[in-house]
């Protein structure tokens, strides 16, 4: 079971997704071969802010590596993962971008409520990873709130920005969702409690969101084996629990102009219900269509609500790379091509 010789390149257009990690393609014992022509998209994303009705106004017209993409609380930056995994910020205003951090290990930018401070995380390999507290102007030292043996991943800031919701992979129980106490009487300077876990089941839960009055939390989990948006409250989720999509749910977001909460599908479009609250009940409605344009997806989050709760930044790709979608290419009798490349 040893390798030997040097790579041969077999083909030069199958597309690619490098953030989820794969190529487009298969094959079957008799060597008919099917992939997606395209290149990688990774240096091919734009980001937009999309209405209901699906038109688009970009927000980045260059095109570039982003994922993860966060608008500010007050509407007038975005943050960014951008090349080489750092977090970036582009102030829309003046559509100037500064790079935040320099370590190539960074993930999943989370805006304190101020709108000048970031949570994000660090990628540790195998001592685990960390959290950590920046300005978002580019001044000053990133700080430390976290430290972990296990992969730790940032998701949100309660609206008092007391309160750090965060998931973490623990290889014995899977993903587990935690809070973490701040205190921010000097927001240059935060100070970690200790951390609480929130949630604990034999599912993977992940993607946790405050409401606006934090009252509740609205996350991911795969516990009925497919991945759906749940609601439990805070900070005790045994306190009920309710299912908001049906037929697959990536990623929730509460709007903090109505009592709405959308979310992404599985096959990537967003959908959007009213609820109320009666008591210690979370009462959804049924969840209607917000938007029939279905969202390019890079395997990880890919778009954000507006403050306005009218508007999504989502990440888009260029109309040349749109053209080149769907295009399917079947090449028949594959191993012998194999067998005359790879003698």
């Amino acid at each position: 079971m040893e390798t030997s010789g040097a790579p041969v390149p077999l083909l030069e257009d199958v597309a690619a997704n490098e953030p989820a990690g794969g190529g487009q393609f298969d094959f079957s014992e008799t060597g008919t071969f099917v992939y997606a022509a395209g290149r990688s998209t990774a240096q091919g994303w734009q980001v937009a802010s999309m209405d209901s009705s699906g038109k688009m106004q970009l927000l980045l017209t260059t095109p570039g590596a982003y994922t993860v993409p966060r608008l500010s609380p007050d509407g007038r930056k975005l943050v960014f993962v951008g090349q080489g995994a750092d977090v970036h910020v582009h102030d829309l205003g003046r559509d100037a971008t500064t790079r935040i951090t320099f370590t190539g290990i960074s993930n999943l930018p989370v805006w304190a409520p101020d709108s000048k401070h970031l949570v994000f995380g660090s990628f540790g390999g195998s001592s685990g990873g960390s959290l950590l507290w920046v300005r978002s102007d580019g001044s000053g030292t990133p700080q430390k709130i976290l430290e972990s043996s296990n992969v730790v991943v940032p998701w949100d800031l309660s609206h008092d920005g007391r309160r750090l919701a965060y998931r973490e992979q623990n290889p014995g129980s899977g993903s587990d969702l935690w809070t973490l106490p701040l205190d921010i009487s000097d927001p240059d300077h935060p100070k970690p409690g200790t951390p609480e876990r929130f949630l604990h089941t034999t599912a993977d839960a992940r993607a946790p969101r405050f409401s606006p009055d934090d009252r509740w939390i609205a996350y991911r989990s795969n516990e009925s084996g497919t991945q759906e948006i749940y609601v439990r409250p805070f900070p005790d989720a045994s306190g009920g629990r309710w299912q908001i999509s049906n037929g697959g749910g990536l990623y929730a977001f509460w709007s903090s102009t109505a009592r709405q909460l959308f979310y992404e599908t599985g096959d990537n479009r967003i959908m959007v219900l009213d609820y109320t609250v009666d008591g210690a009940s979370f009462v959804p409605g049924k969840p209607r269509l917000w938007s029939d344009r279905q969202l390019p997806f890079p395997g990880t989050t890919n778009l954000d609500l507006a403050p306005d709760g009218r508007h999504f930044a989502v990440l888009t790709l260029p109309d040349a790379a749109h053209a080149d979608q769907g295009a399917v290419v079947f090449l028949l009798n594959f191993f012998d091509e194999l067998k005359r490349k790879i003698p």
